[in-house]
């Protein structure tokens, strides 16, 4: 977005584990230079821009950056879209962009994949909607947690991943992916240490991939063995994408060629022109550990808590689902007495070969 430089002097606080390279493919077409966006299908690249764009989807070649094809969302308004995401018969647009917290007309176009495909014309379905936990709507500017840049498929529901410019977390919201006027219901959250700009779920891989930027560092956040309509009780990794100084780390879209393979998208900001990246998403999961919510038991727990895992373990660290950190020690010992907790929800890290994982247990 193009309040970035309020970040440039920020603290950046790092939970990240070991830097991962990724590729840059191309610089992107000016045309594009705010893209906001990506969905990969059909072959196509797609991609569309932020606020005062046109109402438009551009198919970009990830060789040059260049447009193939424009495809014009007839009875639509770019007033802030900020992201995209498919199903098997649809493409959902976001047009929910809310940097100063004070958007009363919140919502999500449908456009069928088959009218997309055959025309360079098209309607889409409206979906709008608010957030359930919303009451005041004063303008503050780069101030706000009802900001959002990611949307993902999951399932039969859209999911919206929140932007929060005041506690660097992101909630989670569940709206129905039918037309209509909907209250969209907080069912989830946790803490990105970060502001989230976009999310792509990879049915191939089962795995939700975010990504964001904190100060001038971009990363991405690995979600996966999530449960029960929930996105943060498995296992939460998340990673600094090592852009270089001089090119655009202000990530704004994500999604999946195929299991492995990711396309990332930059806006054009101060530091370089909006750029066009690819990342190898098994380079987010190496290591000898699949799911660390197994390596931690009972959960719920009651006195004690055991960490049994082969990964040489350097820390622990328990935050309460407020975030304030209870608990800090060097890992000599794998049971952790957790007798004096207050009954509630923890957040575990384990610190450990130059990465950070987290994951849920629960005090009784």
């Amino acid at each position: 977005m193009k309040y970035f430089l309020v970040f440039l002097f920020c603290i950046f606080f790092p939970l990240f584990s070991i830097s991962q390279d990724i590729s840059k493919l191309t610089n992107l077409n000016d045309e594009v230079a705010e893209t906001s966006g990506l969905i990969f299908f059909n072959n196509r690249l797609i991609t569309h821009n932020d606020s005062g764009g046109m109402n438009a989807l551009y198919e970009i070649n990830e060789s040059d950056g260049n447009i193939n094809r424009t495809v014009i969302i007839q009875n639509a308004s770019n007033i802030d879209w900020e992201d995209i995401c498919t199903d098997n018969d649809y493409i959902y647009i976001g047009d929910f962009g809310n940097n100063n917290g004070n958007r009363t007309n919140l919502k999500i176009y449908k456009v069928s994949k088959s009218d997309y495909l055959n025309s360079e014309l098209v309607n889409a379905e409206l979906i709008e909607f608010s957030y359930e936990d919303q009451n005041d709507f004063t303008s503050s500017p780069n101030s706000t947690n009802f900001d959002a840049e990611a949307l993902i498929s999951f399932d039969s529901e859209l999911y919206i991943f929140t932007k929060n410019w005041i506690d660097l977390r992101t909630n989670i919201y569940k709206v129905p992916k039918l037309k209509g006027t909907y209250v969209a219901k907080k069912i989830d959250e946790f803490n990105s240490e970060g502001l989230v700009t976009g999310g792509t779920f990879n049915p191939l891989a089962g795995k939700v991939i975010l990504t964001g930027y904190s100060g001038l560092k971009a990363f991405a956040i690995e979600l996966r063995g999530f449960s029960n309509g929930k996105f943060s009780n498995g296992v939460i990794d998340k990673y600094n994408l090592n852009i270089p100084l001089t090119a655009s780390f202000q990530t704004e879209a994500i999604t999946y060629f195929d299991i492995s393979n990711f396309f990332i998208s930059a806006e054009k900001n101060a530091l370089g022109s909006a750029a066009l990246y690819s990342l190898f998403s098994k380079t987010l999961s190496t290591g000898d550990f699949n799911l660390i919510q197994n390596d931690v038991y009972p959960n719920p727990a009651g006195e004690i808590l055991t960490i049994e895992t082969k990964r040489n373990l350097e820390k622990i660290e328990i935050y309460d689902y407020l975030g304030k950190k209870v608990f800090e020690d060097s890992f000599a010992n794998k049971n952790v007495n957790i007798s004096e907790f207050s009954a509630g929800v923890y957040i575990l890290k384990l610190y450990a070969e130059n990465r950070t994982s987290s994951v849920k247990f629960i005090k009784e």
